[in-house]
């Protein structure tokens, strides 16, 4: 971009006032309606096919959406017709806003389908601004904290369950149709729990529910039974552990209210005080009707026909949730203008108003090329210049992985609507009631399978849950069956004054190889195990240099203990954690494994490693499931298969607990396959478990495709130059656009610095006249591999006499070349699971930092080339 087309840029944000923001962030809505004709439900599809919508599209990624004068969005999800609000600003009253602008969605709506058509309520998708990089532990922190208090105020009683989901740089959380009171404080509700869940501290919560992963788009899904009572069926008595519903709404309201109060009004806080103490009816009690209580306010933006001054004439060409578009054009010169859709408004008022006249005097006076291609949303920031922008780019950021919600996943290019790819099945519901059998007084836990409904985006579709095994049991004839309420706590923990307790052992412990102790009080000093212990409340078992030891503390899991590790059996399904490296596999319920950075809570159906040999640090790696691990500072943080968290254990001094608490703890890595399993100890743990019956590691590993398999091995391919430029005078760009060679990479793994391995490349590279070879570790976020290769060498060398040597080695060079490797294909070779081919990019850049005089021709240059290789 040139000098003057930079300033002019510089000058838009400073006209605009887009200056320091104060840091208020954005909400916005959609909701799902479906629709229904004389003959039953109809596709919207089919009626936007059939009809055109009003307004104009300004979306690349979804042709049927038109956006309205009112500033929103009305298009086909699925089968559904879908609004969407703009953004409003998390100020008080932001309440009356969004329900201002959903009352203009309706009405716009119900014009649109007349009266031979009808849209009743499918759902609603609350959307809260975060920061893109924290997004996932926000997510999972709000499920841990506040998933139960959300579902209540906004599922009714034929609702599945709750959506959680990080998308980019907002919150997105899925619920059923609601509207009015029960809309507002759902939405203030929302915005507090953000808040609250960006803070590291709090109090712990009453209950977690037990979450599994989403389908389609990478989230949770809360079912309606997930704190083990029908939380929908009976609302505020449902029973949550030793509390009911009612006190998970109130510990949760209480404990963000304060949160709340910083961009709500009093009227929109007393709505969520009076759901919350039960003066108004929570949806799953009374829902609200469709259309709710709303007025249309006059306060949007239209985007939907072109702006008029003098000569010039602005026109909105894109829309998205991050920025607008515009054609800024007179007779006889075009650019592109995009600014943050936060400054939409400032931008056309000061246009109409003529405070940019001066502005586009300038703008449009410029050289053509003195503005580049808008191709990417990251280019815009607050306001920028372009000459056009890059054909089918949507101005979309990529979506985060399906399953691992690093952004830029597979299947998951900029803008794609993950709706438009859903099962189109009919929405079913979980059953209002559970049915168990009682047999004399005691319960029986009857398993099977159970279903569940999810909604909107992708989860338009049923989802079965794991089968468990049940006991044999007397069935009840089909005509009465026996109907009783879940029982949470069955048992007594205080036994009778006159009875004396059996002691229940907390664990089994047997010998897998080497030395193996075992202590069975706690007071009596570790001495040889037997081949199998029945350890009681206390007991402890510790292995030698050469041990091997495994441990079962819960019903249908396994904990082994490598060599040199302590772990005491604390009670049942608890394992207290002295030192060393263990390995859990959980069946059907959780495991908490205690360490010395606090307490790790495997949820069931996990492969989760817990390596606490370096004091005083905690590596917790969890490779299948979730699994909750502590922070320093005394919160949680969630961790999804394949990643791993490491943790700090809690020091005595009293100021190193303050240094450790101002650390930016908790950081989540993605963990591929060489990570972990080209560790000998974790590959045979995997081989136990795979003879055992459960997934070995290439089976956990294939479902989550290339991007995580192994990359150790050689591969080999072509490198094409595809850029090949001066930046400052001229220079020596080397090869030509379009030139091919051939590259071998051979990728490797260590072991020796840390666990999980770190993944590293040997690469080849010349500085000056000198090749050299090196091995540089590689990155891993979740989707693309990368590495840099820095150095100095001379701006330009000669070789005085002829004799192939270069005697005069003259000015100053920085050389950086960025590596960014995706993998593409991958398969299981002889049990690994393997990439075989990827796809990368190599871009170097070549600055003159000590120019010499005498090394004319020889400026700074920038090249990059497409790398294709296969092992």
């Amino acid at each position: 971009m040139g000098t003057r087309a930079t300033q002019s840029t510089l000058d838009l944000a400073r006209l605009i006032d887009c200056g320091p923001t104060d840091g208020a962030r954005r909400v916005g809505i959609e909701q799902e309606f479906t629709i229904r004709g004389a003959s039953g439900v109809v596709d919207f599809r089919n009626v936007v096919r059939a009809r055109p919508l009003p307004g104009c599209h300004l979306d690349r990624a979804d042709p049927n959406a038109h956006r309205l004068s009112w500033g929103g969005v009305i298009t086909a999800d699925g089968a559904e017709a879908e609004v969407a609000t703009p953004t409003a600003r998390l100020d008080p009253g932001f309440t009356t806003v969004l329900t201002s602008w959903l009352a203009h969605a309706r009405s716009d709506l119900d014009d649109f389908l007349g009266d031979e058509l009808q849209a009743s309520g499918y759902s609603t998708h609350i959307n809260v601004e975060v920061s893109d990089r924290r997004a996932l532990v926000i997510g999972r922190r709000l499920v841990d904290r506040h998933a139960g208090a959300l579902m209540l105020l906004m599922d009714r009683e034929t609702s599945p369950g709750l959506l959680v989901r990080p998308r980019r740089a907002r919150l997105e959380l899925g619920g059923e149709f609601v509207a009015g009171r029960q809309l507002s404080a759902a939405s203030v509700f929302s915005a507090a729990a953000v808040h609250d869940c960006e803070a590291r501290r709090h109090s712990r919560p009453l209950r977690i529910p037990r979450a599994v992963a989403a389908t389609g788009r990478f989230g949770w899904y809360i079912d309606r039974c997930a704190f083990g009572d029908d939380l929908y069926r009976r609302g505020r008595s449902a029973r949550v552990g030793r509390h009911t519903g009612q006190d998970l709404l109130a510990w949760s309201w209480e404990s963000i209210r304060s949160h709340a109060e910083a961009f709500s009004t009093e009227r929109e806080l007393a709505i969520v005080d009076d759901i919350v103490c039960g003066v108004q009816p929570l949806p799953c009690e009374q829902p609200i009707d469709d259309h709710g209580d709303w007025r249309v306010r006059d306060d949007s933006v239209d985007l939907t026909h072109p702006q008029c001054r003098g000569r010039w004439t602005l026109t909105p060409v894109l829309a998205t949730w991050d920025l607008a578009c515009f054609a800024l054009h007179d007779a006889n010169a075009h650019v592109i203008v995009a600014v943050a859709s936060s400054a939409t408004a400032r931008l056309l008022h000061e246009f109409v108003r003529g405070g940019l006249d001066v502005w586009c005097e300038t703008v449009l006076a410029a050289r053509p090329d003195s503005f580049t291609v808008l191709s990417d949303p990251s280019q815009v920031g607050t306001a920028g210049v372009f000459s056009s922008i890059e054909p089918g780019a949507t101005m979309m950021p990529n979506e985060r992985h399906p399953t691992t919600g690093s952004p830029g996943g597979v299947n998951t290019p900029p803008g794609e609507r993950h709706q438009k790819h859903h099962d189109e099945g009919p929405r079913r519901h979980v059953p209002g009631r559970l049915i168990a059998a009682g047999v004399v007084g005691a319960a029986v836990l009857i398993g099977g399978i159970a279903v569940l409904a999810t909604r909107g985006d992708d989860d338009k579709k049923i989802v079965a849950a794991p089968e468990t095994t049940a006991a044999p049991v007397a069935t009840q004839p089909a005509a009465t069956p026996i109907v009783t309420e879940p029982v949470l706590e069955t048992v007594s923990t205080e036994a009778p004054t006159t009875t004396v307790a059996a002691v229940v052992p907390a664990c089994d412990a047997s010998a897998i190889a080497g030395g193996i102790e075992t202590q069975q009080t706690g007071e009596g000093g570790f001495g040889p195990a037997a081949d199998a212990s029945k350890l009681d409340p206390g007991g402890g078992v510790r292995t030698a240099a050469d041990g091997y030891a495994e441990v079962s503390a819960v019903e249908g899991s396994t904990t082994r203990l490598d060599s040199v590790t302590e772990v005491v059996c604390v009670g049942a399904a608890r394992l207290d954690q002295k030192s060393g490296r263990t390995w859990s596999r959980t069946g059907e319920n959780s495991l908490v494994v205690i360490t010395p950075a606090g307490e790790v809570d495997i949820g069931p159906q996990a492969a989760v490693l817990v390596d606490c040999r370096i004091a005083p640090t905690c590596v917790v790696v969890v490779l299948a499931g979730h699994a909750d691990a502590p922070l320093a500072d005394g919160s949680s943080i969630g961790v999804e298969g394949p990643h791993s968290v490491s943790l700090l254990a809690q020091p005595g001094d009293p100021a190193q607990a303050a240094a450790i608490a101002q650390q930016e703890q908790g950081s989540v890595i993605a963990v591929p396959y060489d990570a972990v399993f080209s560790d000998p100890w974790v590959a045979d743990n995997a081989a136990r478990d795979a003879a055992a019956g459960r997934p070995d590691g290439s089976t956990m590993y294939a479902s989550l495709g290339p991007t995580f398999a192994s990359m150790t091995g050689t591969f080999r391919g072509q490198r094409t130059v595809t850029v090949a430029e001066c930046t400052a005078g001229p220079c020596d760009v080397g090869a030509a656009v379009g030139d091919v060679a051939d590259r071998t990479y051979e990728f490797s793994i260590d072991c020796t610095s840390g666990f999980p391995c770190v993944g590293t490349v040997l690469a080849q590279y010349s500085l000056g006249d000198t090749t050299t070879e090196a091995s540089i570790p590689l990155t891993f976020d979740g989707a693309t591999y990368s590495w840099t290769i820095t150095g100095t060498s001379e701006q330009c060398t000669f070789d005085n006499d002829g004799d192939g040597t270069y005697e005069s080695k003259l000015g100053t060079l920085d050389l950086t070349i960025s590596y960014s490797l995706t993998p593409t294909a991958a398969e299981v070779r002889d049990g690994m699971y393997v990439v075989t081919a990827f796809h990368a990019i190599a871009d170097a850049v070549n600055d003159v930092v000590g120019p010499d005089p005498r090394c004319t021709g020889f400026g700074s240059s920038h090249n990059s080339g497409d790398i294709v290789a296969t092992r």
